[in-house]
């Protein structure tokens, strides 16, 4: 792996674990409408020198590439800072998994210093 600090981010289209189970206990069921899912965090694989932390379920910002890359079959990537504590600003490209169906769609993005 790279000596500079970066980390591998696998995501997945999801809800927060908090979310899923509410939306599974029908008691919570008020009419409202139901939430989106988001890109979440299934999986990082970080050099050791990246010393920020990535939970796992931490959703990415909206505007983030890996939600552009959904839309398309490129590579996309831009400088971006997640609401992450020391996140800083970081390269970020990212990519689409192929998805199949009933499967929730798929990122891989690599968080590199920039």
């Amino acid at each position: 792996m790279s000596k500079k600090p970066c980390a591998g981010v696998f995501l997945s289209e999801k809800l927060k674990p908090v979310q899923e189970r509410a939306a599974q206990t029908k008691e919570f069921d008020f009419g409202l409408p139901s939430v989106a899912q988001k890109l979440r965090v299934d999986y990082v694989r970080a050099t050791e020198s990246f010393s920020t932390f990535i939970p796992a379920h931490k959703s990415v910002p909206d505007n983030s590439v890996a939600y552009r890359c959904l839309e398309s079959d490129n590579i996309e990537e831009a400088v971006e800072q997640w609401e992450i504590p020391d996140f800083g600003l970081w390269q970020v490209p990212a990519v689409r998994f192929p998805s199949f169906e009933g499967t929730p769609r798929r990122v891989a993005a690599l968080v590199v210093a920039d």
